[in-house]
């Protein structure tokens, strides 16, 4: 976004992201300009959460703003890269309430930058929500990614 004055903040350009099937996207963070963190989530009756950190370059992302349709011949979405899937995540103890392949996944729906962890990795932060549904859990889960992975 852009100050343009009276007028207020305007998107200055937009991008195509494509979820993974079943995904939807709940928060972005923005790394720097051209990097962002985004969390994808998905819940499937019977099998359970899906709970997914992606990091995404904008480097050689097209401007997509004057496109009619994303489905229009030649459109890349942008590149994108699994940086976290909760459900490959130690459970710590963890327990859950519901049928899930991972006790930590649950209903996510926040994503943050934590302080930097001894040895200079970054902590990244998810927060899920439990609906006010004795069947989900509210909390808080700290990761540590490698140095490189993040700025």
């Amino acid at each position: 976004y852009e100050d343009r004055g009276p007028g207020g903040f305007q998107p200055v350009d937009e991008f195509f992201y494509l979820t993974e099937p079943g995904q939807g996207v709940v928060e972005i963070v923005a790394l720097s300009e051209d990097e962002l963190l985004v969390l994808e989530r998905g819940f499937q009756s019977g099998v359970g959460n899906t709970v997914r950190v992606y990091k995404v370059s904008l480097d050689s992302a097209e401007d997509v703003s004057d496109e009619p349709s994303l489905a229009a011949p030649g459109l890349e979405p942008v590149e994108k890269e699994l940086l976290v899937d909760l459900a490959d995540c130690p459970s710590g103890g963890a327990t859950t309430p519901g049928t899930q392949p991972n006790p930590l996944l649950d209903n996510y729906e926040s994503l943050t930058l934590g302080p930097r962890l001894p040895g200079g990795r970054r902590s990244l932060l998810l927060q899920s929500d439990d609906n006010f549904s004795a069947g989900q859990v509210t909390r808080v889960v700290a990761l540590g990614v490698e140095n490189g992975q993040l700025r």
